[in-house]
C-alpha cells in the first residue's frame, strides 16, 4: 500500500455550489475521501458530469472505477475503501487487512479483500480472494466492511498460521474477542483450510492472557518461549512495601528477576534517573533488574536469548 498520511479534506462546502456537489463531499468524508464511479452515478453524475470533475481537480483517478476526492493523498483508510469499491459490490476486507482495521495484527503493504465473483483488480497492492462471505461474517468497523472476527481467525489460520495466536491475544487485550462468535463460525466453516488449526489454538488460550503494551514485549516473550525458556509474566505487577509497587515488562516471580525493554524515551535525563531508581527499589525487595535496548530484538535477537539465558541462570 503506498504510504500516505494526509488526511481527506473535503472540499470547502461554500465551493461545492451543487446539492450534488455537497452530497458528494459528505459521501467522500464517511468513505475516507474515496468514491466509486457507481456511487457517483447514484448521486446523478453522467459521464460527462464525472470528466468534468476529474479535470477540475475535484477528481483524482485512482483506477477506472475509482476516485479520490478533493485531493490525491490518501490515508491507509483510505487505501482500504479504495480497495472494497475496486472489487466491486459486496468485496469486502479480509484476512491481514481486516485484522489490521481491527487493531489485531499491524497493516502489510498489500491489501486483502474477499469478492463474490472473479474481479480484474488494476491495483498491484490489492489480493483479491474469491470467495462467498455469509451474511453472518460480515460487520463494519470504522465505516469498512470486514469480515466477522470468527471468519477472519479462520482466514489467518489458514494462511498466516504464526500470527494466529498473535491475533487472538491482542483480540481478547482489546476486549472484542467474542467466544460465541467464533465458535460459531468454526461450525460454520467445517471442513475449511483453517478450522482445525483455530479450534485448537482457542482451546489453548489461556485463563489470563499476557497483556502487551508494545509489539516489543510480544517479541520478547515470543523469542523467550521459542527458546525453551522459562515464560515470563507480561507486565505483572509486583508489591514493593506497604502501599507501593511497580508494573514489570519481563516477570518471573520464582526466580525474583525482572528485565525491561527500554524504547528511546528511556535516554531522556529525567526516566533514566526514574529508572534507577526504580530499580534500586526492586533490588531492595530482592528483585534483579536487567534492562535491554528496543533495538536488540530487532537487529540481534540471539543478543538478546543469549543475555535472558544468562540473567535467569545467575545464582545470587
Amino acid at each position: 500500500m503506498p504510504p500516505a498520511e494526509t488526511r481527506f479534506r473535503p472540499p470547502v462546502p461554500g465551493s461545492i455550489g451543487s446539492r450534488r456537489r455537497r452530497a458528494l463531499a459528505a459521501l467522500a468524508t464517511e468513505q475516507f475521501g474515496v468514491v466509486a464511479r457507481r456511487e457517483l452515478v447514484a448521486l446523478g453524475y453522467s459521464a460527462t458530469a464525472v470528466d468534468t470533475l476529474v479535470h477540475e481537480g475535484v477528481l483524482h483517478r485512482v483506477t477506472h472505477a475509482v476516485y479520490a476526492v478533493g485531493h490525491p493523498h490518501l490515508t491507509r483508510e483510505g487505501w482500504w475503501s479504495v480497495a472494497v469499491r475496486a472489487g466491486g459490490e459486496g468485496s469486502i476486507l479480509s484476512h491481514r487487512a481486516s485484522t489490521a482495521v481491527r487493531g489485531l495484527l499491524r497493516p502489510v503493504d498489500t491489501t486483502d479483500i474477499i469478492v463474490p465473483k472473479s474481479q480484474a483488480i488494476a491495483l498491484p497492492h490489492i489480493r483479491v480472494h474469491q470467495a462467498t462471505v455469509q451474511d453472518e461474517d460480515r460487520e463494519v468497523i470504522h465505516g469498512l466492511p470486514v469480515t466477522g472476527l470468527g471468519r477472519t481467525l479462520i482466514d489467518i489460520a489458514a494462511e498466516h498460521p504464526a500470527r494466529l495466536v498473535e491475533a487472538l491475544e491482542q483480540a481478547i487485550i482489546l476486549e472484542v474477542y467474542d467466544h460465541a462468535q467464533v465458535m460459531d463460525a468454526i461450525r460454520r466453516h467445517r471442513g475449511y483450510r483453517g478450522v482445525a488449526r483455530l479450534r485448537a489454538a482457542v482451546a489453548g488460550l489461556p485463563d489470563d492472557p499476557a497483556r502487551f503494551r508494545s509489539r516489543a514485549e510480544r517479541q520478547a516473550r515470543d523469542l523467550i518461549v521459542a527458546a525453551g525458556l522459562p515464560a515470563p509474566v507480561v507486565n505483572g505487577w509486583h508489591t514493593v512495601g506497604a502501599s507501593g509497587g511497580y508494573e514489570l515488562d519481563l516477570w518471573w516471580p520464582r526466580l525474583r528477576r525482572n528485565a525491561e525493554i527500554d524504547g528511546p524515551r528511556h535516554d531522556l535525563p529525567w526516566q533514566r534517573a526514574a529508572d534507577a531508581r526504580r530499580d534500586a527499589a526492586l533490588r531492595r525487595h530482592g528483585v534483579l533488574v536487567q534492562r535491554h535496548r528496543v533495538e536488540i530484538l530487532e537487529h540481534d535477537p540471539l543478543r538478546f536469548v543469549s543475555e535472558i539465558a544468562e540473567f535467569l541462570s545467575e545464582t545470587r
